[in-house]
């Protein structure tokens, strides 16, 4: 299993990651402009050409790149891991919530697995779904031809989690754990700068007007993803029906 982070401008974050990760090691991609930030701080990094921030895209396609050709599970990260809860509220390492996702993704006839947001334990059931939203901060990927649309300088994991869909009929959700980063700068009012290509929530706001211009357009002749034109950064971005484009396979609820 390739085990790696996507990272710009947080050095400091590498050791916050070594002892839950245990026994696993990450690979941080992170551009090259910034390998020695991170290789004095003890990562093993590997260098994406420097593009026009946010290059998150290309940090995670030269991940499923190398991991796939090797016909590897990819694990891509976000770089501000907070913690990770089971149903009992207790706090597990994330090399455990890997496993449990490799074990679950392997079963499973999807492409990509992962979690949808939710902190609180409360709302666990125990059962992982087959239709939602997989969230950027932690996704476990089955090698495949797909790849994060470069176009997408913000939202490439909801435009991927679309192509999974689209190719596969679904994708594989965690309702057994509840997984938490650190969100900053997502909100206007936020007065904490957000790390990555970001220089403060006008220039967010116009990345995501653009993109989600050019998500209406590229999947215009399908009702069932819609897009919210001028809605605010931090507010939800679409008005996609996951449960309609939803494959079921060998279940009664193929048949309602």
């Amino acid at each position: 299993m390739h085990i790696t982070i996507q990272s710009f401008g947080r050095p400091k974050n590498v050791s916050r990651y070594i002892e839950t990760l245990d026994p696993y090691k990450a690979t941080w991609y992170v551009p090259e402009s910034q390998v020695k930030d991170y290789e004095e701080e003890g990562a093993t990094v590997f260098p994406v050409p420097d593009e026009e921030y946010p290059m998150k895209a290309y940090q995670l396609n030269a991940a499923l790149d190398n991991g796939f050709k090797d016909n590897e599970y990819v694990v891509c990260m976000d770089d501000d891991i907070v913690d990770i809860k089971n149903m009992q509220g207790e706090k597990i390492k994330l090399s455990e919530f890997i496993d449990v996702t490799y074990k679950n993704l392997s079963n499973s006839r999807f492409h990509l697995s992962g979690y949808s947001g939710l902190t609180n334990t409360f709302w666990l059931t125990g059962k992982d779904v087959e239709y939602g939203d997989v969230w950027g901060g932690f996704s476990m990927h089955k090698p495949s031809a797909l790849r994060y649309d470069l176009k997408a300088k913000i939202l490439e994991d909801l435009d991927y989690c679309i192509q999974q869909y689209l190719a596969f009929g679904g994708v594989l959700l965690t309702r057994s754990y509840a997984v938490k980063f650190q969100a900053m700068g997502t909100h206007e009012t936020s007065k904490k700068r957000q790390e990555g290509g970001y220089a403060g929530s006008e220039v967010r706001q116009l990345l995501q007007d653009d993109v989600i211009t050019y998500f209406s357009e590229k999947y215009k002749d399908d009702p069932r993803i819609k897009f919210v034109l001028g809605c605010k950064v931090g507010d939800k971005p679409h008005e996609i029906k996951w449960k309609q484009m939803w494959r079921p396979e060998n279940t009664l609820e193929s048949f309602f």
